[in-house]
């Protein structure tokens, strides 16, 4: 199973899912923070270094503001988190290839649906297209002619939610789209009864945000006997090389 999700219809899905979405959005995007803010000094404007003035920092800050204010998300219905969270957990796998390591990426999330009985939902973490960045390496395109065919246009933002083939089909070439598109906002991904968030970062390493301790035990047991190994860090277990073939930024 395979369905298109606008974000409103993604969020309301699980309102903890939806407030870890919202806190996000403030913590990355929201140009009120303080060290989000320009302020007046010395910085590149149009290719020259020159400084820049009070009054130039407040209208640059004030269309910030504007166009945080169009696309942050603002769900209905939020929990608070603060006294929730349970603890972090990255999980992976053995060295391999990079091949056989999609492979197991993709049949165990398939198979940790099974054990929830539920299916995933996933959304990227702003208002971004999700075909947004241009990127010709191979697996990219492969990835983009994937999301055309299930309906993805350039302007679509919201959710995708699959479970089964679908699933793990779709986690394959959400791999390569996280790996090598640095531009795109973070996906994460979640179930409609559940108390965890997740997502996949650009080493393939399977990411959890917990809020509740019993969920938390039944998880890292499922995914161990998945066959899955816990990570205290993040790195290509597949490369000996720091370099990611295919990644590419907008500048």
């Amino acid at each position: 199973m395979i369905k298109l999700l606008t974000r409103k219809e993604a969020l309301e899905k699980n309102p903890l899912f939806a407030s870890f979405i919202v806190s996000v959005q403030d913590a990355k995007y929201n140009p009120a923070k303080d060290y989000h803010m320009y302020k007046p000094q010395k910085m590149w404007v149009d290719d020259v270094l020159r400084f820049v003035t009070q009054e130039e920092c407040d209208q640059w800050n004030l269309e910030e503001l504007e166009e945080f204010s169009k696309r942050k998300d603002s769900p209905t219905l939020l929990v608070d988190l603060k006294d929730k969270f349970s603890g972090s957990k990255t999980f992976g796998f053995e060295p391999t290839s990079i091949e056989n390591h999609i492979e197991k990426l993709s049949e165990s999330i398939e198979k940790l649906s099974i054990k929830l009985n539920q299916s995933f939902f996933f959304l990227l973490d702003y208002k971004t297209p999700w075909l947004y960045q241009e990127n010709d390496f191979e697996p990219i395109q492969s990835a983009y002619k994937h999301l055309n065919s299930i309906g993805i246009d350039k302007e679509f933002v919201g959710g995708i939610q699959c479970s089964g083939e679908e699933l793990k089909t779709f986690i394959s070439h959400l791999f390569w789209l996280v790996r090598c598109n640095a531009s795109l906002p973070e996906c994460y991904f979640g179930c409609e009864k559940s108390s965890f968030v997740m997502s996949i970062c650009k080493y393939g390493i399977v990411h959890f945000e917990f809020y509740s301790d019993k969920e938390k035990s039944q998880i890292i047991k499922y995914c161990k006997g998945l066959g899955m190994i816990e990570m205290e860090e993040c790195y290509d277990t597949f490369s000996d090389s720091n370099a990611i073939e295919g990644r590419q930024i907008i500048v």
